[in-house]
Formats: structure tokens, sequence, C-alpha cells
């Protein structure tokens, strides 16, 4: 793999150097990735980059910007220079020969520089958002829509409480009638991995799926008892799109359980859910089940019942 140092300016330059020099260059300048932080003047980021190519500052400035991207709050000078690197269009591509795209962007200094802003401006709203709470004046409305940075502050903040603030938001979003408010299901499914409750899964399963749904399914069995994680698929179930994860969580986790055990079988007798069922014969552990499934299907004359066996079959043998 060729890795290549583009800069764009009046006049196209291009550096090349192997993968194994890139990560060299990478290692040798760790050293300077925190000089950055001491910097007060424009003059202090010029005298360092300037005993260095094109090529090294690209991967000087990937460096700082990573650096900076992690401080909870800047300098003015060094959040200004942060704003002039949103103009500037040095890129390290990756050469394939072998890809259809060729050039594939490893360091882009401009992207980076604009999104180590965004985080910047998500942190510092983190911290206005933690000053409300302890205040007791959050206006939901305010921070509860997901095409602002203000949503995004939120749900950095909330990942960090404890359990009994998680408690506390909960009791809040539903005092001011906020539940409603919510843009998608990522608070929910926050809460529940450090509050976990029947009634809150219920909830979220009440809303329109997303990829939060999708995520509370395949963790739950982690942070919910056996028995609240059944009430909360039983609910999933009657949602054609989940049924195959529900199945597969049933499967996998709960099958020595009889409701499960249950929950499975009636599955097999929807017209639907059947097949769903179907794909999950091979995670089911429980060889009492196991037997119990043969018996059902050894009395069936039918294509899928065949089948049936036939996986059954094909677990019993491994």
């Amino acid at each position: 793999m060729l890795i290549s140092v583009i800069v764009f300016s009046s006049q196209s330059v291009a550096q090349s150097l192997s993968e194994q020099q890139l990560r060299h260059k990478i290692a040798q300048f760790q050293v300077l990735k925190n000089d950055i932080l001491s910097f007060r003047d424009v003059s202090d980021f010029n005298d360092r980059l300037q005993a260095y190519d094109d090529r090294d500052q690209a991967i000087i400035i990937h460096l700082w910007l990573d650096t900076l991207s992690r401080q909870p709050q800047l300098n003015e000078a060094l959040r200004q220079w942060i704003e002039t690197q949103t103009a500037n269009q040095q890129r390290v591509m990756a050469t394939l020969l072998d890809h259809p795209e060729h050039a594939l962007p490893l360091i882009n200094i401009q992207d980076q520089a604009k999104a180590t802003l965004k985080l910047l401006t998500i942190s510092q709203l983190q911290g206005d958002f933690s000053t409300l709470w302890q205040q007791g004046q959050v206006v939901w409305a305010d921070w509860l829509n997901n095409k602002s940075l203000h949503y995004a502050a939120f749900i950095q903040w909330l990942k960090t409480q404890s359990s009994q603030t998680n408690e506390q938001v909960i009791q809040q979003l539903e005092g001011d009638h906020a539940w409603s408010l919510l843009p998608d299901n990522q608070v929910y499914f926050i809460l529940l991995q450090s509050n976990p409750s029947a009634q809150l899964a219920v909830q979220l399963l009440s809303q329109s799926t997303d990829e939060f749904t999708y995520q509370f399914l395949h963790h739950m069995p982690a942070f919910m008892d056996e028995f609240d994680g059944l009430s909360a698929l039983e609910v999933a179930l009657q949602k054609s799109e989940l049924n195959s994860q529900s199945l597969f969580v049933l499967a996998a986790h709960y099958t020595n359980n009889p409701k499960a055990q249950a929950m499975i079988e009636k599955a097999f007798d929807s017209p639907v859910q059947k097949w769903h069922a179907l794909a999950v014969i091979d995670k089911i552990n429980d060889r009492h089940f196991r037997a119990k499934l043969h018996q059902r299907f050894e009395t069936q004359q039918t294509a899928f019942a065949k089948t049936a066996m036939q996986v059954l079959a094909k677990g019993d043998a491994q």
C-alpha cells in the first residue's frame, strides 16, 4: 500500500511514503502531541511547524487536533487556530491499487478541524446542561431536538450520570410530560442500562422502531432480569420488524425458561414468525426443549416440518 499526502494550494503537490514509514512518522511525532496545549499565540504554531515539510506538517496537525478534541476547555488562541484549520486542505491518502476508489482518505485536516470544533461545542453545552440541571431550570424542549448539538450534549451528560441521577431524570421527564419530545429511543436505551425496568422497556418498545430499539434488544440480557426481559420480549414480538431479533434473543439467552419455550412454540404456530423461529433453532441449547421440538415436527407432514427436523438434526450432530 502506498500512502500519499496531497497538499492542495495554488499548485498541487503530492508526496509519498510507505505504510511503514507513515506509522514511523506518527510514532515519531507523538512526543509533540501535547506541546500544543502550551501555545498562546499564532506564532507558537508557525514556529513549531516551519521546521517540517508539508507532509510532516499534515501528520503533526492531525495529532494536535486529536489532542485538542479531548480537552474540556481551550484558550482563545487554540480555538482560533482550530478555526484556521477548517480551511486547511491537506489530506493523507492511502493509495490502494486493488480498490475501486484507489485513493482512500486517512487524514483530512479540514474535516477533522470541523469535527473538533463540534466536539468542543458539545462539551461546552454539556457543562451548560449540568448547570441548568443542578439549578432545576432545564427546559426540555431546548435540549431534545436531535438536529441540534444540544441533544448531543444532553446525551453525553446522561451517559456519565449515576443510577440515582438517572432515576431523577426519569421522574423529571415523567413529571414534565417530556417523553413525547424525545426524537429517538436513545434516551430510553441509556436509562434502561442503569435503571432497568419492565415499564420503561415497554415505553421504549411502544415507540417507533429505530437503531436504539435493536441495540436495546441485543444488550437487554446483560442488564435486565429474566422476568422483566421476557415481559419486554413479549411486547417486542408484537411488532413484525422485531420478530427476528426478539426470537434470536429468546433462543440464545432464555430457552431454559418454560415461558421462553412457550413463546418460541407459539412463534412456530405463526405463518410469519415460524420462519424467524426456524432461523434460530441452532441457538437453542436446552436439550429437553430440543427433544420436545423433535416430537412436534415428527408428527407434522409438511415441508416446513421436514426442514425444521433437518435443522435440529444438524445442530444435534455438532
